[in-house]
């Protein structure tokens, strides 16, 4: 039964870290190109770029203040899987608005959503192992081996963006 279990966990960690890996590569892969979009959207105006961006983030910020504590209620009802899945999912129309048609709305939104997006998915990561894995220590280690993909995903996800913003 150990055995069963201890196959579980590895799996489950092994999925999550997948997702964290993805999730974290569309920020650093996006966040550059995003940049460069507003650059030209602004007509070099770097203040402008610096503005709206902020402000994107402000107002997630103050969205994810207010919406904090119905995290946990959102994850318990909908189960952690449809919140990992969406939360994962969530900036995919935004991704092609700016395709499709780079705009300033587009640009706003992208912080607006995706930080709030992050902060419930890791809610729901967090709680998936904990629900798995009674011993802390081995929580710990779980978690940690999680989140460290996240730094992975920075590494390859910059260079990516950087790579695809040189090109347009």
């Amino acid at each position: 039964m150990a055995e069963a279990t201890e196959r579980v966990v590895e799996r489950t960690v092994r999925t999550l870290q997948l997702g964290q890996f993805f999730r974290s590569c569309q920020w650093a892969v996006t966040n550059t190109a995003n940049t460069q979009i507003a650059m030209m959207l602004c007509g070099g105006d770097y203040a402008r770029v610096v503005r709206i961006q902020s402000t994107g983030t402000t107002i997630s910020s103050v969205i994810e203040l207010a919406a904090s504590p119905f995290f946990g209620v959102v994850s318990d009802r909908l189960g952690r899987k449809p919140v990992l899945l969406a939360c994962g999912l969530v900036k995919t129309p935004i991704y092609l608005m700016m395709a499709a048609s780079p705009s300033m709305y587009a640009l706003l939104l992208s912080p607006m959503f995706g930080e709030c997006a992050y902060q419930m998915y890791k809610l729901a990561e967090s709680t998936v192992m904990a629900d798995l894995v009674t011993d802390p220590k081995l929580l710990a280690i779980c978690n940690t081996r999680i989140g460290s993909m996240m730094g992975a995903s920075q590494v390859f996800g910059n260079l990516f963006g950087g790579a695809l913003a040189v090109v347009n």
